[in-house]
């Protein structure tokens, strides 16, 4: 666990780290203590909830957040003197063993796919175009856009994508901690020094799609 753990946050380094003319210079922001950081879901962040019961309802004339109405509140937080965005998971995520509906946003259930429910339906654009759109707005406004990494994934991950996970003895996917949608991947093989090569190839196509929508 330890080995995946320092694995995990040399990826995040490498994420944060890798788009050398991010705003303001991302690196020096942080080794000066100047990045002002306001941590944004997507899932609620422009989600409007009519009769405040905490439950988004469509039919109700509630609506969903999406990168869309996210996008338009992004002013919003640049005259509130935030200059970095930290976007929570934004991959798709798994259903199965979820304690709710909708689903943890840290149930990774694909490395390279956006979760379609922060799709707003209402325009012709494509998912990876909206969530293009609110990385490039956040950088018209001068703000760094950073994204959080899953360092496990959802339940139904496991049963699509086996290799990427460890079992135990009763060949049941390992749980961290008291999760109950969440599995622990095999970070390495049987030898304990060679890198699962499925996840690690995993985790690269993570880095590729955020970097291709702009992500600082």
């Amino acid at each position: 666990m330890k080995k995946s753990l320092i694995l995990l946050s040399l990826t995040s380094l490498l994420l944060s780290f890798s788009a050398v003319e991010a705003r303001e210079n991302l690196t020096e922001l942080y080794r000066h203590n100047g990045a002002i950081i306001y941590t944004l879901n997507i899932r609620n962040f422009g989600a409007v909830d009519n009769d405040n019961d905490g439950i988004i309802n469509e039919k109700k004339g509630d609506k969903k957040g999406t990168f869309v109405n996210a996008k338009e509140k992004l002013a919003q937080l640049k005259n509130d003197g935030i200059n970095t965005i930290y976007l929570l998971p934004i991959t798709k995520v798994g259903k199965l063993k979820a304690l709710g509906n909708a689903g943890s946003l840290y149930a990774m259930n694909s490395f390279n796919e956006l979760n379609p429910e922060f799709d707003d339906l209402t325009n012709k654009l494509s998912l990876y175009q909206e969530a293009k759109a609110f990385v490039d707005e956040a950088h018209n406004l001068d703000m760094n856009v950073i994204v959080d990494l899953p360092s496990c994934g959802a339940y139904d991950f496991s049963l699509s994508k086996p290799a990427l996970f460890m079992f135990d003895s009763k060949n049941e996917s390992k749980i961290p901690a008291d999760w109950t949608d969440v599995r622990l991947f095999k970070v390495y093989l049987e030898d304990n020094k060679t890198l699962n090569p499925e996840v690690l190839d995993g985790f690269k196509s993570f880095m590729d799609l955020m970097l291709e929508l702009g992500f600082d």
